[in-house]
C-alpha cells in the first residue's frame, strides 16, 4: 500500500478499529487508526482522509496532535474540493465539539458510548 500511495496527494485510507484493537483490525483484514495513519505518512502522503469506522466508536476518532496536521475525516456523501486540501486538518476540532454531546465517556471500562439524545 505504501509503494501504490508514495507521494499521493490524498490518501483515503479505512480506519475502521481504535488503535487498541489491532488484534481484531489484523483478524478482520481492517485497520487501527494509527495504521492508516502511518500508511499514510510512510507513503509521504499530503493528505490522509480516513473512512469506514465501526459505529461502535466515536464519530470522530482520536488522533494525536501530530496526526491532526495532515489527516482529515470523512463522512457518508462528503466531498472535497482539491482547492481545500490544505484546511481539512483545521476542521478535526470543530467537528469534535459538533459530535460531543452525543459521545459520553464510560470511566468505568474507558469504552466510548453514544448518548441518548
Amino acid at each position: 500500500m505504501v509503494e501504490a500511495s508514495q507521494g499521493a496527494t490524498i490518501l483515503i485510507h479505512e480506519a475502521t478499529f481504535e488503535d487498541g484493537m489491532a488484534g481484531e483490525a489484523i483478524a478482520k483484514n481492517h485497520s487501527t487508526t494509527k495504521e492508516a495513519i502511518e500508511v499514510g505518512n510512510s507513503a509521504a502522503a499530503y493528505r490522509v482522509i480516513l473512512t469506514h469506522f465501526s459505529q461502535r466508536y466515536p464519530k470522530v476518532p482520536v488522533l494525536d496532535e501530530i496526526s491532526m496536521h495532515k489527516t482529515c475525516i470523512a463522512f457518508d456523501l462528503m466531498t472535497i474540493n482539491l482547492a481545500d486540501l490544505h484546511v481539512l486538518p483545521k476542521v478535526i476540532p470543530y467537528l469534535k465539539l459538533l459530535f460531543r454531546t452525543e459521545m459520553l465517556i464510560d470511566n468505568s471500562d474507558d469504552h466510548v458510548v453514544e448518548a441518548d439524545l
